[in-house]
């Protein structure tokens, strides 16, 4: 679902409220006129969007993508469930909400470390089964053991350490869900 997402739709889909809201928390698309801006109109904020920087430009993209990928019903159940474990209750919340897109939209403004953690967990619910499989064909090659290896490395092992922390802690959360 997240690659089917293109900006100009999430413009559409999403409330004026709610892009207002997110681009003047970034200090972006200030010139809009947002009280005069009927709901479906999307052009002035996409061309506006499409003045930015490039660097700007993909960080909202990728916003957009990652707000996309939690709106759907399922997103909507992982986004409340998370809710819960960090003890609050979204649900009459994003009841009042109208779309998917926009539940998990406000979420993302509201919430944002909330919406990061559900975001990574339902990624990990939506793995392809490829990340599992063991590589045979790997090429047989000595391993590079000098000074400049080992401290690049051990960088790498301090990531990847984090991120195994990251799941112990989803996995923790989860296993609170279930009991």
């Amino acid at each position: 679902m997240a690659n089917d997402c293109a900006p100009k739709l999430f413009l559409r889909q999403a409330e004026n409220a709610l892009l207002r809201e997110y681009f003047l928390a970034r200090g972006e698309l200030a010139e809009i006129d947002w009280d005069n801006l009927d709901e479906t109109e999307v052009d002035p904020v996409y061309e506006a969007w499409q003045a930015l920087s490039e660097e700007q430009q993909e960080e909202v993209e990728q916003d957009f993508r990652d707000i996309f990928g939690l709106a759907s019903a399922e997103g909507t159940r992982t986004l409340i469930e998370e809710g819960r474990f960090h003890n609050l209750d979204l649900t009459a919340e994003l009841e009042a909400r109208d779309g998917f897109l926009n539940k998990a939209f406000w979420v993302r403004l509201k919430y944002k470390d909330l919406f990061n953690v559900a975001h990574v967990l339902d990624r990990a619910d939506h793995l392809d089964g490829r990340y599992w499989r063991k590589r045979k064909d790997m090429p047989k090659k000595q391993p590079n053991v000098s000074a400049e290896a080992t401290r690049e490395l051990g960088g790498a092992k301090v990531a990847a350490q984090l991120s195994f922390g990251l799941l112990v802690i989803a996995a923790e959360q989860l296993l609170k869900l279930m009991a």
